[in-house]
């Protein structure tokens, strides 16, 4: 029983993990300042990717030749610098559903949390949304590597600096305009006759 759980465990991890070609081109000479959260052991820079997927705050990653090649995760890409040697490169950014608005930078909406679930992208919280009762709108944070705060209210919009938030874009139901109905003219020919007899003058 427990290989078999084991064996299942083994194979979602796999299903779920991002493979190299799905990343992006690796960069040489191309080092991302801070924001690390890990790293490992790898001979070939393009074994991070799958790392970098596996990890939890992860979303680029750099690699060096320290100590036969290492694997160094980060949170963000944000401060680009050169480094000799180096190869970089990034997880996959999901596509946003069109049924929401864009993402907005730095707006959060205060109160009204149905629940949290944990994204690495802002851009994943919208499916999270969709399986959620009542959740109209998500802000997502980097808070422990990324969470999603789904929420059923627009109210207590404000301003904090590194979050992300979106909501459900209203449905316009379109009501078709009322057909008028024409009687047509009659066909038969006791109705041609009767229509011929009313066009004719009255006697004099």
């Amino acid at each position: 029983m427990v290989t078999a759980r084991a064996a299942l465990l083994g194979l979602a991890l796999l299903s779920t993990r991002t493979n190299a070609d799905e990343c992006t081109n690796l960069i040489d000479h191309v080092d991302y300042k801070g924001h690390d959260v890990g790293s490992t052991a790898q001979p070939d820079a393009a074994d991070c990717c799958g790392d970098c997927s596996d990890h939890d705050s992860c979303k680029v990653w750099v690699w060096t030749n320290y100590h036969g090649g290492t694997c160094w995760f980060k949170s963000q890409g944000t401060e680009v610098t050169a480094y000799h040697g180096a190869k970089s490169g990034a997880l996959p950014t999901p596509t946003l559903s069109p049924r929401y608005s864009e993402l907005a930078d730095n707006v959060d909406y205060y109160g009204n949390d149905i629940s949290t679930t944990k994204q690495k992208f802002a851009e994943s919280c919208g499916e999270d949304c969709d399986n959620t009762d009542g959740c109209q709108l998500f802000v997502w944070t980097s808070h422990e590597g990324g969470t999603c705060w789904l929420k059923h209210s627009h109210s207590g919009q404000t301003d904090v600096y590194g979050v992300k938030s979106a909501y459900l874009v209203p449905t316009t139901t379109v009501t078709p305009a009322p057909t008028t109905m024409v009687n047509p003219a009659p066909t038969t020919r006791a109705g041609r006759l009767k229509h011929s007899h009313s066009k004719r003058a009255k006697p004099t």
